[in-house]
């Protein structure tokens, strides 16, 4: 009977306790679902959504409608920005406008997206030093750096490209300027008032000649630098990123990578530098509706670097890839209300 007796006394207690904690579990739940949650301390994290799928297939060509599209993801007023580089143009190249207008519409970016570092590396060996001696202080002879050119000297490296069906050396981008001067130099040459000829001869003999070769070399040395972070991005970490001409010389984005856009340059107070008090307009600025990845770099003293493209170090480029991949940007996008 005794132990009858313990064993009910044993099963009450249990069957208390057990009321006792669903009692506080009710309580709790109660308790929690009273609060708000914009009185808690740590917000949770809100998640990148980029506006467009990761699952997209990857591009293999870009041209003059996927250029629109992509201009118009920033915000920017693309008809009204078009419409103004169009009367720039047409007044200072007149009859020959129309000709080039078509050709730029027409042209297609293709090679560079098979563009490998392995080939990199060969160019970098077989290519003649862009700079040749020069340095930035010829760059200020006869404001030569304040030239329009017909094409953007980014576009013909790019065409040339094309045209060879390889990476070009520098001595085949000097060849060609040579023997097609109405691309480049006879724009030069009318805009400095010197003949055509001085610029067929030995650019180093003279301080505007100098100029050109410094302002062209660091066009080239920029388009390798170019080629070989979007080589680096898709080898080494699966990340894509795509170019037009026409997005770098009016929109200031150098490649997009699904919403965001890449701005690649040279920290310099003359042009653009982390204090914004370069004379160049930064690519947040033109598209405020798009997040934007800065990837810069500096002046580098190494007299060996000097005559070489100066690449984007591979700690910079992981980086890079870090933060497209998860979308934490220099410059998110500013918020539409």
């Amino acid at each position: 009977m005794l132990t009858e007796a313990t064993a009910l006394a044993d099963l009450i207690h249990e069957f208390v306790l057990t009321v006792r904690d669903a009692r506080v579990t009710i309580f709790c739940m109660s308790l929690i679902s009273s609060l708000d949650i914009s009185s808690l301390d740590v917000q949770p994290r809100r998640a990148f959504q980029p506006r467009r799928k990761a699952s997209e297939p990857v591009v293999t060509s870009t041209g003059w409608d996927w250029m629109l599209r992509e201009a118009a993801v920033g915000g920017s007023d693309v008809e009204k920005v078009i419409a103004a580089w169009n009367r720039r143009r047409e007044a200072s190249l007149k009859d020959r406008w129309p000709l080039i207008l078509s050709r730029m519409k027409s042209f297609v970016h293709r090679r560079m997206y098979t563009v490998t570092l392995s080939e990199i590396d060969d160019v970098l060996l077989g290519t003649d030093k862009p700079f040749g001696g020069t340095d930035g202080r010829d760059s200020k002879h006869g404001f030569l750096h304040n030239a329009t050119t017909p094409s953007p000297i980014n576009l013909i490296l790019h065409s040339l490209m094309e045209r060879l069906g390889r990476i070009p050396f520098w001595q085949d981008f000097e060849a060609y300027l040579r023997q097609h001067p109405l691309v480049l130099l006879s724009s030069i040459a009318a805009y400095t008032g010197l003949p055509l000829e001085k610029f067929q001869g030995d650019w180093l003999d003279f301080d505007i000649g100098r100029a050109l070769r410094f302002r062209l070399a660091t066009a080239y040395n920029s388009f390798i630098r170019e080629l070989h972070l979007r080589a680096a991005l898709a080898e080494r970490h699966g990340v894509f990123i795509y170019h037009h001409f026409l997005l770098d010389a009016e929109f200031k984005i150098d490649f997009t990578f699904r919403d965001i856009a890449i701005e690649l340059y040279l920290v310099n107070e003359n042009f653009k530098d982390d204090n914004d008090s370069g004379r160049k307009l930064r690519c947040f600025d033109v598209n405020p509706g798009r997040d934007v990845e800065v990837v810069s770099f500096k002046l580098r003293h190494d007299a060996k670097l000097y005559d070489k493209p100066w690449l984007i170090e591979d700690s910079d480029i992981e980086r890079t890839a870090d933060n497209l991949l998860s979308g934490k940007v220099t410059h998110p996008r500013k918020p539409v209300f």
